[in-house]
């Protein structure tokens, strides 16, 4: 078949013929027109000009729902072909500065006539007789078919090159009607189909200009898709609504869409902001980094300055007014949990460090304080402030015990006797939870010395009841108001114990 475009020397009066009788014509604005004729028997062709290009503007897109609007409503139903009267262009997008400040273009122009041509009660055939680029592209996915010149023309979107995001239904329309591989090109790379290509990847459905796209209406009869079907009803509008639901409910709550999308607008700026944050602070803390400590295969960078106000350990290994040290690095790097050691910088830098989930907070401190105490450190000071805390609160008996074996472990103990004492007054607070627990019953079996302790301990408090009750004002009493014997106290402890359970 000839091409239509494929002749320069066709004269006016053949273009003309081709095109058909003119139904009627719009103005756009006061730049441009639409003129739509009939070239063959229902089908009707919208041929658009405006400008140099056809930009998307309200003028443009209210003249062609106008133009849709008058074909279903007073002609017959058919095939609509829409076109530009631009030898170059088919449309190049947006207006971006219209887009941006015209109060209701999205959803009331814009995204209005996208609607219209998705749902639109007739076949539609977008003929690209040349560049369709950004929103003209998107323009031309609307349409239930498309057309290419083989000769010109490029199908682009170039939003990536222009900066500009791409809004929900922008990207939903390719999404439902390309490939995934031809939707990446488009989005990501801003590839420029040439027509073959654009056939190849199913962008488009067939090549030529206007008497090949005439050809292929007569060969699958789209004209009569159009018409009223058995049950008496045109329902080719409906199908398509459901078929492009997604892009149609972008298309329909645009409001909504507009809100979410300046919703997320704001929170992808948020976003932005700390993570460039982050990276100041990072190349801030990089470019000061002087000293790298070693702990289980895992590298802290540190100051130098920080470790020699907070620990006596590397105080002794800096030298010099300008606290130059022997090395760059920690020479007796550490296997121990590189968690405790970072809580142990943590509170180097901020005075306080945290305790991550996966760990018994009594333990975790323990082992901070064990770690600082190597390290000759105030962290001493509040990992013993924070165990103590913890201790004095509600805790579980299996981790309490996990962490009287962890302090057992430790081969100066003298030197954690302040841990040792807040220990035995968590055991005597708790003593009878603990003395329910099988548990800590096993531990006291395995380490004598804290059973001693714990012993001790309950002696201690008998020796305190016999002190308050002594036993020469027992005689002299009334049996009603005679204190029970010390002697007695543990035992009615446990006969409680046993009546509650």
């Amino acid at each position: 078949m000839s091409s239509s475009w494929s002749s320069s020397s066709s004269s006016t009066s053949s273009s003309a013929s081709k095109r058909g009788d003119v139904l009627f014509e719009l103005p756009i604005g006061g730049t441009g027109n639409i003129v739509v004729s009939q070239p063959a028997a229902k089908v009707y062709l919208v041929t658009f000009r405006d400008g140099a290009d056809n930009r998307l503007t309200t003028a443009f897109c209210q003249a062609v729902i106008l133009a849709l609007d008058i074909i279903e409503q007073r002609h017959e139903p058919g095939v609509v072909i829409t076109t530009s009267g631009i030898e170059k262009f088919y449309s190049n997008g947006l207006d971006l500065q219209h887009a941006t400040y015209t109060p209701g273009f999205w959803k009331d122009s814009l995204y209005a006539l996208w609607l219209r041509l998705i749902t639109y009660s007739m076949p539609t055939v977008a003929l690209l007789n040349g560049h369709a680029f950004a929103g003209g592209f998107m323009v031309a996915m609307m349409h239930d078919y498309r057309i290419m010149n083989p000769h010109k023309g490029y199908l682009c979107l170039n939003e990536l090159e222009l900066g500009v995001p791409l809004r929900p239904p922008m990207m939903s329309v390719f999404r439902q009607k390309v490939s995934a591989a031809a939707f990446k090109r488009m989005v990501l790379e801003a590839h420029r189909y040439k027509a073959l290509e654009a056939l190849n990847e199913g962008i488009v459905d067939w090549l030529g200009g206007l008497d090949e796209a005439l050809a292929h209406i007569e060969e699958f009869r789209l004209a009569q898709k159009a018409q009223k079907a058995a049950s008496g009803g045109r329902i080719y509008g409906v199908l398509k609504n459901e078929m492009y639901r997604e892009t149609v409910d972008y298309l329909q709550s645009s409001t909504e869409e507009s809100i979410r999308w300046s919703a997320q607008t704001l929170q992808l700026q948020r976003e932005k902001k700390q993570r460039e944050e982050r990276v100041k602070r990072w190349e801030q803390g990089r470019a000061k980094f002087d000293y790298k400590v070693r702990c289980h295969g895992q590298d802290f960078r540190v100051h130098k300055i920080i470790l020699h106000c907070h620990s006596s350990y590397f105080k002794g290994m800096f030298t010099g007014s300008n606290l130059e040290p022997n090395a760059n690095e920690d020479p007796n790097p550490r296997d121990d949990d590189p968690a405790v050691m970072k809580a142990m910088f943590d509170f180097f830098y901020t005075d306080t460090y945290d305790v991550p989930d996966s760990e018994s907070p009594l333990t975790f401190h323990l082992k901070v304080f064990k770690m600082a105490d190597y390290y000759q450190a105030p962290a001493l000071e509040a990992s013993q402030r924070l165990y103590n805390g913890c201790a004095g609160s509600r805790w579980n008996v299996k981790d309490f015990v996990k962490m009287v074996r962890e302090l057992n472990e430790v081969s100066e103990l003298s030197k954690f006797q302040s841990l040792v004492n807040i220990t035995m007054k968590a055991m005597k607070h708790a003593r009878r939870r603990l003395s329910d627990a099988a548990e800590f019953q096993k531990m006291l079996s395995e380490l004598r010395c804290w059973d001693i302790r714990f012993m001790g301990m309950l002696f201690d408090i008998e020796e305190t009841k016999e002190a308050l009750w002594p036993s020469s004002s027992a005689s002299s009493a009334s049996p009603e108001s005679t204190p029970t014997p010390p002697g007695d106290i543990m035992r009615r402890e446990e006969e409680d114990r046993a009546a509650r359970r």
